[in-house]
C-alpha cells in the first residue's frame, strides 16, 4: 500500500499552542526556522510576529494550504525583514535540499504520522525510516525542535501509536536533545548544550 503525504493539521483559527508560546524567551533570538508540514501557517505567523527570525522555510504540499500561506505572507507587516520560502512540495521531494542546511528551529507538528521515508533509508519499517530521518534532522537542527503527534485515522498505522511516539522521543533524548516542555504528545526540545529553560 502506498501512503500519500498529507500536510499538518493546522486549520484557520488555531493558535500556536501555549506549550510553545510559553517558551518565547527561547525563541526571541532564533534566526532560521524549517517548518515541515506548515499547514495554514500558524507557526509562520507567530515566529514572524514574535521573534527576530530572518529565514523561514514553510514546506507544504497541499494547494489550499499553500494559497493560504501566500495570503498570510502578503498580509504580514514585518515580513520584509524575513526571507520566507514557501515550498509547495512534499518533504520527500525536497528533503535533500534542506537536510544539507542548518536551522535554529525545526518544526514537525502533526506530520510524522504521514511520512513514508522507507525508500530513502533502505528499510521496510516505517519507524526505522523515521528514526534514521531524525538522525539527519538532528544535524540540521541547531537549537530547538517542536514536535507533536496525534492519533489520526488516515495516518500510517505504524506511526500512529503512543509506543512509536515514545520511541521517537527517547531516540532524540539519547541523541543530544532534552525535553524542555511537554504536554501530552506535544514537545519542545532543545539541544543539550543549550541547557535551555522556559521562563
Amino acid at each position: 500500500m502506498n501512503y500519500v503525504f498529507i500536510p499538518g493539521i493546522c486549520f484557520t483559527g488555531l493558535d500556536v499552542p501555549k506549550l510553545v508560546t510559553s517558551c518565547i524567551n527561547l525563541f526571541k533570538e532564533v534566526e532560521s526556522v524549517l517548518d515541515i508540514g506548515a499547514g495554514y501557517g500558524r507557526f509562520l505567523k507567530w515566529f514572524i510576529t514574535n521573534t527576530n527570525v530572518k529565514y523561514y522555510v514553510a514546506i507544504e504540499p497541499y494547494p489550499k494550504f499553500v494559497n493560504t500561506l501566500h495570503t498570510l505572507v502578503n498580509n504580514l507587516r514585518n515580513v520584509r525583514e524575513t526571507k520566507i520560502e514557501i515550498v509547495p512540495k512534499p518533504w520527500q521531494e525536497v528533503r535533500n535540499v534542506y537536510l544539507s542546511k542548518e536551522f535554529d528551529v525545526v518544526i514537525l507538528w502533526n506530520v510524522i504520522m504521514f511520512l513514508d521515508l522507507r525508500p530513502f533509508h533502505n528499510t521496510s519499517s516505517f519507524l526505522d525510516a523515521i528514526l534514521k530521518e531524525f538522525k539527519h534532522l538532528s544535524k540540521t537542527c541547531r537549537k530547538y525542535m517542536l514536535i507533536a503527534f496525534e492519533k489520526i485515522k488516515n495516518g500510517i498505522p505504524e506511526l500512529t501509536n503512543e509506543q512509536t511516539w515514545n520511541t521517537i522521543i527517547k531516540y532524540l533524548c539519547s541523541n543530544n536533545f532534552q525535553i524542555i516542555k511537554k504536554e501530552r504528545y506535544k514537545y519542545v526540545l532543545s539541544k543539550e548544550y543549550l541547557n535551555s529553560k522556559c521562563r
